[in-house]
């Protein structure tokens, strides 16, 4: 069987025709990058794989530097994708395989889409949790949700959400089917635990 064409029309159909959710009433604002089009942070949930267990999640803590500000003291939003592959190649980590120890096996993950939406702003010094949540499981993509929280005396506040799309490539850079035991590696609970502050 020859490899999946990522850009074939059949599979931006698929991808299209996917439900998002609006904006308007949380007074926030959104970007997308990538051949999606997405335009919410749950972008990519309606190809979920409803099967996906609930430990398959990991945590981050980022705290903001100087030079993710922009010149209004913000964090700038091109930060937020970082945060997101952060906390995503720890997911990995912590299932005890590393993106150096996956790139070996000849498998590659490059991101395909993304999708950010911002409620409110992070600024310098806040610590923020990042959660990664596997999404989209199959031979030929994975996918993640993503919540940005901010931690406060009073509690967590959820300040970005976001969605990332990858699709498994090898060395040529043309998309393969994962394999067996990479889908197990994805699937299993964390093994290992640490904090990261970025």
């Amino acid at each position: 069987m020859p490899p999946l064409d990522l850009s074939t029309r059949a599979f931006r159909s698929i991808v299209e025709n996917r439900s998002s959710r609006g904006l308007a009433s949380r007074g926030g604002f959104s970007v997308c990058f990538g051949p999606l089009g997405a335009r919410s942070g749950a972008a990519f949930s309606a190809m979920s794989n409803s099967e996906i267990p609930d430990h398959c999640r990991t945590e981050s803590l980022v705290r903001v530097r100087f030079c993710d500000t922009d010149m209004m003291g913000v964090v700038h939003h091109s930060n937020y994708i970082k945060y997101f592959e952060l906390t995503r190649i720890e997911y990995l980590r912590r299932r005890g395989l590393n993106y150096a120890s996956w790139t070996a096996l000849g498998l590659h993950l490059p991101v395909i889409a993304c999708a950010a939406d911002f409620r409110t702003p992070a600024y310098l010094d806040d610590l923020l949790r990042v959660e990664a949540r596997l999404s989209v499981l199959s031979r030929v993509k994975v996918g993640f949700d993503y919540t940005v929280r901010r931690m406060t005396d009073d509690g967590l506040i959820a300040i970005a959400t976001g969605s990332t799309l990858l699709a498994c490539v090898g060395n040529d850079h043309r998309p393969i089917r994962m394999s067996k035991e990479a889908e197990r590696l994805i699937l299993s609970p964390e093994e290992y635990s640490s904090e990261i502050n970025l």
